[in-house]
């Protein structure tokens, strides 16, 4: 609902000058004491004191408040966003190799390369025995792969899945100390610890999409 104005006279009343404020109404609009009616018609309110006119200027202002939408509308991006950061990018792949499921099937048998797992080390911040026990390798023979085999190349991406994600909400330095943090919303444990299995990875994406959402964890 709108209030459109179209002139106001002043007139003298009661020693006093007042104005008289001629408008459209747009929603039909019945108040008994002054005899506001008449959808979409021209209307003249005569306020003979001041009283009357902050009265009339409250109930007008409440009744536009009142139509106004309540529905929110949720951002598909997370306000405290602080980047834009792809998987692709944190594993140094074309978006082509993992931008489908069955692309990215293609790409985990292939194997991916050593860079994109030094690129996933760099950007996480994760050193080489936390990415071993992740991957579920000995940190030795982590050393020596160029080519990351089935199973490890789907873990590497899951993890950069889930960096991806805490980046571009917490920030890069920030999503690296809510790693290290005990949870008290998964029983007092840092994320870091959950890392090895996809059903923590899943749990931990779940946290930071509940705070993405504004819901108490």
């Amino acid at each position: 609902m709108s209030v459109k104005l179209l002139k106001i006279k002043n007139e003298k009343v009661n020693d006093r000058n007042v104005d008289i404020r001629i408008g459209y109404i747009s929603n039909c609009i019945e108040e008994d004491q002054f005899n506001l009616k008449n959808q979409n018609k021209k209307i003249e309110i005569s306020l003979r004191d001041s009283d009357k006119l902050r009265y009339i200027r409250g109930q007008i202002t409440s009744l536009v408040m009142s139509k106004k939408p309540t529905k929110v509308c949720e951002p598909t991006v997370a306000p405290y966003r602080k980047s834009n950061l792809s998987v692709q990018d944190i594993l140094d792949v074309d978006f082509c190799r993992l931008d489908e499921p069955l692309n990215r099937v293609d790409t985990f048998r292939n194997g991916l390369e050593r860079k994109s797992f030094e690129s996933l080390k760099s950007i996480s911040g994760l050193d080489n025995h936390t990415l071993a026990a992740a991957l579920g390798v000995s940190a030795k023979t982590l050393q020596r792969k160029d080519i990351f085999d089935t199973i490890q190349s789907e873990k590497m991406y899951e993890l950069a899945n889930l960096y991806a994600l805490g980046i571009n909400y917490f920030g890069k330095e920030g999503f690296r100390r809510w790693m290290e943090r005990p949870l008290f919303s998964i029983g007092n444990i840092k994320p870091l610890a959950l890392i090895d299995v996809s059903e923590g990875l899943e749990i931990l994406k779940a946290e930071i999409m509940r705070l993405q959402h504004g819901i108490a964890v």
